[in-house]
């Protein structure tokens, strides 16, 4: 008589080892993970802190610009309506449609100031060099307010952890 034999199951499943090894895995894949989305987060900040310094830079600029082209010129006189200026700081009367008001370019570090007859406004922060220099009809250096047609403004910002940029711009008066 034969003998009957029940036949051998295989059983299904994993074993300790195999689930140690997995939880294991998906441990280190999890820290791998949270530390890129982390580092990706933090390198987004940091790219818009930086864009938005560089934007403001630009825009204190371009505001700069504009105020000093109108400084006021008395073509009878041959007179430039400024009356202050220093590496740091330029006051001028600046002339347009039949007024004149009082403007004040200031920097006190880290800010750039625009004082007008209306207040005063921070221009632009986070500013770590600002530089005025004014330059006559042949473009030498003078220190001479009336001899002034050219200002050159340079600006470094330095926004947190991010790079230095530096901004130079010549501003031709636009009266004389």
């Amino acid at each position: 008589m034969m003998s009957m034999r029940r036949p051998h199951l295989e059983q299904a499943g994993f074993t300790l080892m195999e689930m140690i090894i997995g939880v294991v895995l998906l441990g280190i894949l999890g820290v791998v993970g949270t530390t890129m989305i982390s580092a990706s987060f933090n390198t987004t900040r940091v790219i818009s802190n930086e864009h938005i310094a560089y934007s403001s830079a630009r825009y204190a600029m371009e505001r700069m610009v504009r105020e000093i082209r109108e400084v006021q010129y008395d073509t009878s006189t041959s007179t430039v309506g400024i009356s202050s200026i220093s590496p740091s700081q330029l006051s001028f009367t600046q002339s347009g449609l039949g007024t004149s008001r009082a403007i004040t370019i200031n920097y006190a570090a880290p800010h750039i100031v625009l004082t007008t007859p209306d207040g005063s406004a921070v221009l632009v922060s986070q500013v770590s060099a600002f530089n005025l220099s004014y330059l006559d009809v042949n473009r030498q250096v003078t220190a001479v307010a009336n001899n002034v047609r050219f200002v050159r403004i340079s600006m470094t910002i330095s926004p947190e952890q991010a790079q230095a940029l530096t901004l130079l711009t010549q501003v031709s008066l636009r009266n004389p």
